[in-house]
């Protein structure tokens, strides 16, 4: 999935559930509607909710980055290795996949409608109008930055996780 703004990822590591949840709570603030100065002055770099054996956060940031991702997490106990397992999820924001998946679908047909009338004029032999290219370039041009802003804000949270987790390698 690496070209979808979609990552799963398995942490092992030695800590118990409960200090996973207890340091996964030292590190995250209550989630609000919008942030504010307060909750980004706390010194906590993420905000959402922390249960026993999940979360569901976000990085707190100053800047605007639509594309941030939302990261859930199960932690579960491993019998047999006496290792903790951390599932972790990081997707989209509903809102903004839900406005993509509009956005995108719409360009996608247009795009294959520019493929027909391309096809149809090249079977006829005829010159076509090179504005019938636009959807492709369209496809492509917003493709590529909602794709690098998601992976750069997961590279920093699993880098943030990886080390307050003491994980032993992603499984």
């Amino acid at each position: 999935m690496k070209f979808l703004p979609f990552e799963r990822i398995s942490y092992i590591t030695k800590l118990h559930p409960e200090q996973i949840s207890l340091r996964m709570r030292s590190i995250t603030t209550e989630k609000k509607l919008l942030v504010s100065p307060a909750v980004i002055g706390s010194g906590k770099p993420y905000a959402g909710t922390v249960d026993d054996h999940s979360f569901c956060i976000m990085r707190i940031i100053t800047y605007r980055n639509s594309f941030l991702p939302v990261i859930t997490g199960t932690v579960e106990k491993d019998l047999q290795t006496a290792k903790t397992v951390i599932k972790i999820t990081m997707r989209l924001p509903w809102f903004v996949f839900c406005f993509l998946c509009v956005w995108f679908g719409g360009v996608f047909l247009a795009s294959v409608t520019s493929l027909f009338y391309l096809a149809a004029h090249l079977i006829a032999g005829t010159h076509f109008d090179t504005s019938l290219i636009i959807p492709f370039v369209m496809l492509f041009v917003a493709y590529i930055p909602i794709i690098a802003a998601f992976k750069y804000e997961c590279r920093k949270a699993k880098q943030c996780l990886e080390e307050l987790l003491e994980t032993e390698k992603p499984a």
